[in-house]
């Protein structure tokens, strides 16, 4: 790259390098907050099969008991156990629909974050090739100054 490039570029980027910075930390917050927005669904998740897992056990307890001879209190104990698993399940899914929806906005916020980033970023490319572009017209235009300067100077000292 020659250095009026790079002056350019260094020009444009002051321009737009704080608009350019900004964008990112709005972006990077956005990516972090999906992460959390995934880690609460993954949670959510989590919970709903540990509390499926409970109500397997209860009820497998329950079909067994019988054969131990299990007393009735202990059998209604077990049918509590497993309704309140049954509840806390409906709950955990509840909890996944809102976590799926809040993850749902957190992905649609950062990709949004990202396209605005993406624009901000093009700009500066077609604000650098249309100074290039000024930069190199400039610079033909004294070329072609010089050299008509060059030879009107050549004739005179012909002539």
């Amino acid at each position: 790259m020659s250095l009026n490039i790079i002056r350019v570029m260094a020009k444009v980027r002051s321009k737009f390098e704080t608009i350019e910075r900004v964008r990112k930390e709005i972006e990077e917050k956005a990516l972090l907050e999906m992460a959390n927005k995934q880690r609460e669904l993954n949670e959510a998740l989590s919970e709903r099969a540990r509390q499926i897992a409970a109500v397997a056990s209860g009820v497998s307890e329950r079909e067994g008991a019988p054969a131990i001879g299990v007393n009735a209190p202990v059998l209604e104990y077990i049918n509590q156990f497993i309704i309140g698993s049954k509840q806390r399940i409906a709950r955990a899914n509840h909890r996944i629909q809102v976590c799926s929806r809040n993850l749902d906005k957190a992905r649609a916020f950062y990709h949004l974050k990202n396209r605005e980033r993406k624009v901000i970023t093009r700009l500066i490319e077609i604000e650098a090739e249309e100074r290039k572009s000024r930069e190199r017209k400039i610079e033909e235009k004294r070329l072609q100054d010089s050299y008509i300067k060059l030879e009107y100077q050549k004739k005179r000292n012909a002539g």
